[in-house]
């Protein structure tokens, strides 16, 4: 389980959403509006492509239902982005108006093209896909290309002077921004040219179809590994770890010296709420800072790598990741975006906490800890 204070703890956060504005709870550091605004263009593409267009149509300020779906979106951004302690989670209810707002244009141009324009519409649609794709791959490539450094006085313009890994890079940040150029070109030509709705229906259709294929491939990170999940915008602060397994450990352990999975003997010295859930099934685990010397217990679990005095000679120990975190130096964003972008791969800090067994029990066990 990731979250071990359950669905109460959840609710309760609705609930402190507003006593912080009240002067009623401690404002905690909160999240950058930058790390704010990125998480809603990474998980929420497709309502913002095609809600934000809605503002800038004069005519839909004449719908009162419109209007007040746009001053609801801003107002929840704003109260969002005014709190001292805001949180990812909290522009969940900018969503409503915003797809709401998407909705009146997909509803006008996601449909079924007219048998006139039927071949335009599809072909358009069919060319923009392939563009899509292949600005997808490219990006894809870009993670690839390593030891990228542009000093300021570097002269990009004389390609020939560049090493080759800055010229692969440089072409592919090139396609990559030529790409939604030259969709955006095309479909005002065919507006231009032949017919506003044929334009708007190919150009809806693809990127319909491509912020599927985004939004499912995105969607995969609320259930993938630990690592992955770590790194994700929405994570506030340090997420479980590989937690399972130690719980795996205890369990092994307890078995071998009692018979049972769950009656063993132990004492534990890190005292942080993610602990006390791990261990709420081990009735004889106990907490003490400070181990007595004439005390053995069969298992420690505490984060130092060495135990103190003459109590290293007894045990051997174990090294588990109790708890993963974002590393990126201080900020807002991961230091390699396009690769967490495509891939999810960000560096993480990891809290790790030592399983120490006594070695008679387990004689095959090391004496030092292992990973």
């Amino acid at each position: 389980m990731l979250y071990p204070e359950g669905i109460s703890f959840m609710l309760q956060a609705f609930a402190d959403y507003f006593v912080i504005w009240f002067g009623g709870g401690i404002a905690v550091g909160g999240a950058a509006i930058v790390q704010v605004l990125l998480a809603l263009a990474v998980y929420q593409p497709f309502a913002l492509l095609f809600g934000l267009p809605v503002f800038f149509q004069k005519r839909n300020f004449n719908q009162p239902l419109l209007v007040f779906l746009m001053c609801a979106f801003l107002a929840v951004l704003l109260l969002a982005w005014l709190n001292p302690a805001r949180q990812i989670w909290m522009t969940v209810w900018a969503l409503v108006p915003l797809w709401l707002l998407a909705g009146t244009i997909l509803s006008r141009y996601l449909t079924a093209p007219p048998e006139q324009g039927r071949v335009l519409v599809w072909g358009e649609t069919v060319f923009y896909l392939v563009l899509l794709a292949y600005w997808w791959l490219n990006l894809a490539k870009m993670t690839t290309v390593f030891g990228i450094f542009i000093s300021p006085e570097t002269n990009v313009f004389d390609f020939s002077s560049l090493d080759p890994n800055t010229q692969v890079f440089l072409v592919r940040l090139l396609v990559t921004i030529l790409i939604p150029l030259l969709i955006l070109v095309m479909t005002l030509i065919i507006y231009r040219g032949w017919s506003r709705q044929a334009s708007f229906q190919g150009v809806t259709w693809a990127v319909s179809l491509f912020m599927v294929f985004y939004l499912v491939s995105t969607g995969s990170g609320f259930t993938a590994d630990l690592p992955q999940v770590a790194g994700e915008l929405w994570v506030q602060g340090p997420s479980a770890g590989y937690a399972d397994e130690l719980v795996q450990a205890i369990e092994e352990a307890s078995l071998q010296i009692t018979g049972t999975e769950d009656q063993l003997e132990m004492v534990y010295q890190v005292d942080t709420p993610l602990v006390h859930w791990l261990l709420r099934n081990f009735p004889y685990a106990s907490f003490e800072p400070v181990i007595n010397p004439n005390q053995l217990p069969p298992v420690i679990l505490n984060q130092n790598f060495d135990l103190a005095g003459s109590l290293g000679q007894f045990y051997s120990g174990q090294n588990h990741a109790l708890q993963l975190e974002r590393f990126w130096d201080g900020r807002p964003i991961p230091p390699d975006f396009d690769r967490w972008l495509v891939y999810r791969e960000t560096p993480l800090a990891k809290d790790w906490v030592v399983l120490w067994t006594r070695s008679d029990l387990f004689p095959l066990y090391n004496s030092s800890p292992e990973e």
